[in-house]
């Protein structure tokens, strides 16, 4: 994984385990288990400055996601796929 991480002055602070259990529980049915761990088992400094662009920009948030997955993490994300997971993960994730 790419080192780089943006700094982290937010207050947005995800329990990454109990983040991961509920993307499974979400997508694994339809999606796989595999392909939904590559997504979202990652850092969870990384998780946490995806909520945080998640949460602070409505507008542009999924670009801006995924610049972040492309620029800071390993994920492969192609056509915003996994932008796009993230934007839907955190929309019922707070929701909960």
């Amino acid at each position: 994984m790419n080192s780089n991480k943006l700094p982290s002055n937010n207050k947005f602070l995800i329990d990454k385990e109990n983040f991961l259990e509920f993307c499974h529980f979400l997508y694994d049915d339809l999606h796989g288990k595999e392909k939904i761990k590559q997504i979202f088992d990652i850092d969870v400094q990384h998780i946490n400055n995806i909520c945080y662009l998640y949460k602070s920009n409505f507008i542009w948030r999924e670009n801006k996601i995924f610049n972040y997955i492309k620029s800071y993490t390993d994920i492969n994300d192609i056509g915003y796929n996994a932008s796009l997971f993230y934007v839907n993960a955190f929309q019922h994730y707070f929701e909960k």
